[in-house]
């Protein structure tokens, strides 16, 4: 896993190059404060981070993702979205990985518009989570299945 995080890192920098080359301006999440994104993820490039701080930003940031990519249908029925949201509630109070402070705000407006869902991370100590579940990931499990062809990779 150190080996991956330590590749990311210029993969990143490489990317942000290119954007910010191709393009006037970069945009920014009016959601995050200004510099958090880059930040947050210099943070999970540390190699003194837990896998279960890796896998709690993973699950928040990727709850984040799928509620944008849920299209018309919106998040509240979307596997991925709920999935990883409601682990990002599990990990992100005080008492476990305390990062709600850097997605409560997105991931609250999204939730409080789906009936029944908490917007309030768990206060108690929890079992840490697993990496979270992307739309990417989620599809290509729902097409191997469907054809039989489930891969372990």
């Amino acid at each position: 896993m150190l080996a991956t995080k330590q590749c990311l890192l210029p993969l990143l920098l490489g990317a942000l190059a290119i954007n910010a080359a191709s393009s006037s301006a970069l945009t920014f999440d009016p959601d995050w404060p200004l510099g958090t994104p880059l930040l947050l993820l210099l943070k999970r490039q540390d190699d003194d981070m837990s896998e279960a701080e890796y896998n709690c930003h993973d699950n928040c940031g990727q709850a984040i993702v799928a509620a944008r990519a849920s299209g018309t249908a919106g998040p509240c029925t979307d596997a991925t979205f709920l999935h990883d949201y409601a682990a990002c509630l599990q990990c992100a109070g005080p008492a476990n990985q305390d990062i709600w402070r850097y997605y409560g705000g997105a991931l609250t407006a999204v939730a409080a518009e789906c009936s029944g869902l908490s917007t309030v991370p768990a206060t108690a100590v929890e079992p840490a989570v697993s990496a979270a579940v992307t739309a990417t990931s989620a599809a290509a499990t729902a097409t191997a299945t469907a054809t039989g062809l489930v891969c372990p990779l």
